[in-house]
């Protein structure tokens, strides 16, 4: 008896066709629709129904964490559109969102890349969570905040994470601020020094200047940190 959990999650991404994934004993199929992915596990083996769930929603999760760093896409609260374990068989009731970007239709050679990644067995998925949570925000502070907090982690001072900006391409040293830091003779990328003005605001602070530097700098210190990833995780590199 095939048993199967199919969930639809909000987002404009597209797929010209389905993608057919093996994970954990699974078939998974991932489509798109007009506004959401649809994506279902099977499994062919006899499953208890609460395990089977518990195993398809950390997967699920584990899914989006890749297609979020992937493609730098965010996702509304999946939900579950159908189900059968064992003789029991139950549609649930449809839901819509509205999204005005999409992603341009994935070519062949792309989606076999896409395949390839999301079979990608990431052995600490906690960045890439943090990623996802992280694109996900609208508040551009709360964002840049939680994107640093990424890049601390992966260097684990600020010296070092502004030692590797420093490095990537096309980074701006005219952008370059004076530490409030006396022990750093170097100056700070503005992504530290920004990152401080926020986490040391006082009467002094401009705190709409802040944050227009932030919102104006933000795409471009998504990118760094993504590349941060890449370069501590080499499984990363082809996404």
């Amino acid at each position: 008896m095939l048993n199967f959990i199919e969930y639809s999650v909000p987002c404009i991404f597209l797929l010209d066709n389905p993608i057919s994934l093996s994970l954990d004993n699974m078939k998974v199929t991932i489509a798109s629709s007009s506004k959401s992915l649809l994506i279902k596990f099977e499994s062919d083996e006899e499953v208890d129904e609460s395990s089977f769930e518990d195993l398809v929603l950390l997967e699920l999760e584990k899914l989006l964490d890749k297609l979020a760093f992937a493609y730098s896409i965010t996702f509304e609260e999946p939900f579950e559109i159908s189900r059968r374990i064992g003789n029991v068989e139950k549609i649930a009731s449809q839901m819509t969102a509205k999204f005005s970007i999409a992603n341009p239709p994935l070519t062949t050679e792309q989606s076999d890349q896409l395949k390839q990644n999301l079979e990608y067995n990431v052995r600490d998925n906690t960045l890439l969570r943090m990623y996802r949570l992280a694109i996900k925000n609208n508040n551009p502070m709360e964002r840049f905040f939680l994107l640093y907090g990424i890049i601390y982690l992966l260097f684990r001072n600020q010296e070092k994470v502004d030692s590797f900006i420093k490095t990537t391409s096309g980074y701006d040293s005219s952008k370059e601020k004076v530490s409030g830091n006396r022990e750093r003779s170097d100056k700070e990328t503005i992504y530290t020094w920004l990152r401080n003005q926020i986490a040391h605001m006082n009467r002094s602070t401009n705190i709409k200047d802040i944050r227009m530097q932030i919102i104006s700098n933000l795409n471009e210190f998504q990118n760094i940190v993504k590349e941060a990833m890449k370069l501590k995780n080499n499984g990363l590199r082809n996404f």
